[in-house]
């Protein structure tokens, strides 16, 4: 996934985990639990935008 950073300096946060969940966070039907994640981040500068991903037509 690639994702625009347009301020000098930003975060990046995953926000709340959770263990199981219905039919999106808007139902209000979640387990949310501590998690502990491992993510690798590349920094990748001078990238073109937009750069944005298509799906196959007739979907």
């Amino acid at each position: 996934m690639y994702l625009p950073v347009e301020v000098a300096g930003a975060l990046f946060s995953i926000g709340d985990t959770h263990a199981t969940q219905g039919d999106g966070e808007v139902c209000g039907t979640a387990i949310e639990c501590a998690m502990q994640v491992s993510v690798t981040l590349d920094l990748i500068k001078d990238t073109p935008w937009p750069c944005r991903a298509s799906a196959p037509q007739g979907r």
